[in-house]
């Protein structure tokens, strides 16, 4: 069977990005920019792939990532059958993946 592992909270993506910030002792700063620009820098990062055969992170499929308006995956499947209710870590989790990043040189 499938099932999504899931704590059941909702997380913005500007709360996941100050808790990585925090992990990296890094100040973050949230800036909104309309769709229309946003949808131009994706639609140029494209381009400049394609004209430089070079990979790169602002594209249009990244584009539909980020500009998804919500990401749910419901656990209740998961809770049922598994008694799966696991507590809200995320921000613990995150930190010790930034140490284990750092110690491995990755960062």
């Amino acid at each position: 069977q499938i099932f999504f592992a899931t704590d059941g909270r909702v997380y913005r993506q500007s709360y996941i990005l100050s808790v990585i910030g925090e992990a990296l002792s890094k100040r973050t700063l949230n800036i909104t920019i309309p769709e229309s620009l946003a949808s131009l820098v994706f639609y140029l990062g494209d381009k400049y792939a394609k004209l430089s055969g070079k990979q790169v992170l602002l594209n249009r499929d990244k584009g539909k990532e980020i500009m998804a308006e919500s990401w749910l995956a419901d656990a209740a499947k998961a809770a049922e059958i598994l008694h799966w209710n696991p507590e809200d870590k995320l921000p613990q989790y995150i930190k010790e993946t930034a140490e284990c990043y750092r110690e491995l040189g990755w960062l």
